[in-house]
């Protein structure tokens, strides 16, 4: 894969499978970050001319898009994100949902807190259908809340929109984004491997 953009500070993946409509709300939310120094890398995997559609529209609209579309992976496109990581230059790589929101300065918040940590996340609250609030705190700097991430029941409380890891660490890890299991969740996956 060649490298995608020149090398803005951090390069933000949006991994999308067929959520068209959300996906652009997901995409203006990265864009409109008050730290504009980055690049943005929706991975297609297995989309439709739809979200294809949305994803086009935000390149014409900002040069800071780019797409890698892919045919329908086993799972969710983790080599591909993989491959990302590997052909950008940026020093800081950070994750959305394509049908999450980041607040304005979500990008701002989480590279100072970068300044003392390869590995970031934000206290994830999420909205229920009946609109209410539901908060996950967690605080991996507790040994507690470490060993229930990586208990053998498979348990997360960090959602892959918002974590934000420096690229030298990710490069470190044993293996990176790969193919997950059947039956375990893509994030928890991966993010077990800076828990170790």
């Amino acid at each position: 894969m060649t490298q995608l953009m020149s090398s803005p500070a951090v390069t933000v993946i949006i991994p999308t499978h067929n959520h068209p409509g959300p996906l652009a709300f997901s995409i203006a939310s990265v864009l409109q970050q008050s730290f504009e120094d980055l690049s943005l890398v929706v991975i297609g995997d297995g989309v439709g001319d739809d979200t294809r559609g949305v994803v086009f529209e935000a390149m014409k609209q900002d040069s800071r898009v780019s797409f890698v579309d892919r045919p329908k992976s086993p799972r969710h496109a983790e080599a591909v994100r993989h491959e990302v990581i590997c052909s950008v230059d940026s020093p800081f790589i950070a994750y959305q949902g394509d049908d999450d929101l980041w607040l304005p300065n979500h990008l701002q918040v989480m590279l100072q807190l970068l300044d003392d940590a390869d590995f970031v996340h934000p206290l994830p609250v999420f909205v229920k259908s009946n609109g209410t609030l539901h908060h996950a705190p967690t605080d991996l700097s507790r040994p507690g809340c470490l060993a229930w991430h990586l208990s053998e029941t498979p348990r997360n409380a960090i959602s892959l929109t918002g974590v934000t890891h420096s690229r030298a660490s990710y490069l470190k890890l044993p293996y990176g984004w790969r193919e997950t299991p059947a039956g375990r969740w893509t994030d928890h996956y991966m993010w077990q491997q800076y828990f170790l």
